[in-house]
């Protein structure tokens, strides 16, 4: 895991299936930050190839059925699994990763 990418998995890492349900709204705080700060990371147009290059889009789709369900400790648990497997820096996965959360963590 480089830097940038522990420093983004670092905001939410506490809030997962096992926190307490009163942390819900914490974790949407974290998540808030983790969107500020991924917008701001600079995009890698590589990405490392691998067997289940695509395999991203399963974290993706159990984030935005926690995001329809306002479920944030699911969203950040199944971040936490994405982004320990794949660098959120990579433009493919930021992108999607900043629109998803745009579209639920509107103001």
């Amino acid at each position: 895991m480089d830097t940038v990418t522990k420093e983004l998995f670092d905001i939410f890492r506490k809030y997962h299936f096992g926190s307490q349900p009163e942390l819900n709204t914490e974790a949407r705080e974290a998540l808030c930050l983790f969107l500020k700060k991924l917008k701001k990371t600079k995009s890698r147009k590589s990405y490392q190839g691998s067997q289940d290059y695509m395999a991203y889009l399963h974290y993706l789709m159990i984030m935005r059925r926690g995001l329809i369900d306002d479920n944030y400790l699911i969203v950040c648990n199944e971040l936490g699994s994405l982004i320990y497997r794949f660098p959120p820096t990579e433009t493919r996965i930021k992108l999607i990763i900043i629109e998803l959360l745009e579209e639920f963590l509107k103001e």
